[in-house]
């Protein structure tokens, strides 16, 4: 769902905790994971995500993870809100 918490030190018992669930887990990039000058690059790189959107075969179901973070247009202000060219295969 996203909007897990940034790279810093106030979020890292939560980020241990869910690295050590033994279980298949699966990032997805919220508006919230870039507070605080954390850039998204930042933010995939400490995830151990290679792409901020993606997709997966599980069970006969295809699942797709999306990154909503793109901006709709130059002069977008504030969150990104919008998922644009850059989730579609290249």
């Amino acid at each position: 769902m996203g909007d897990f918490g940034i790279p810093k030190p106030g979020y890292q018992k939560a980020f241990d905790i869910w690295n050590s669930f033994p279980g298949e887990k699966h990032h997805v990039i919220g508006n919230h994971e870039m507070d605080g000058g954390t850039s998204k690059e930042r933010a995939i790189e400490y995830r151990n995500m290679s792409s901020s959107y993606y997709s997966f075969d599980k069970k006969g179901f295809h699942f797709i993870v999306l990154d909503g973070n793109d901006k709709k247009d130059s002069n977008a202000k504030g969150y990104q809100q919008f998922i644009g060219q850059s989730n579609l295969p290249g």
